[in-house]
């Protein structure tokens, strides 16, 4: 390797990696990786697991509204 060339990677794959892994490990003290992500890649695909919790918030706040009603 000849000194002075920097080699090149992928910014945005390690970016992601560290995200993953640091949501892995403080997803339950509120760790929110939107903070941090590129903005570029927030049109991917959810994973399921995202899916499943925006419906189970969605289903609870259904609930409370519901039970709001109730008392009125």
């Amino acid at each position: 390797m000849k000194q002075g060339t920097l080699n090149y990677y992928d910014k945005d794959k390690y970016r992601e990696m560290i995200l993953d892994a640091a949501e892995t490990v403080l997803k339950f003290l509120g760790f929110d990786r939107t903070v941090y992500e590129n903005p570029r890649n927030n049109r991917k695909k959810k994973k399921w697991y995202e899916e499943l919790h925006e419906e189970r918030i969605n289903d609870i706040q259904v609930e409370g509204m519901m039970e709001k009603q109730d008392y009125l």
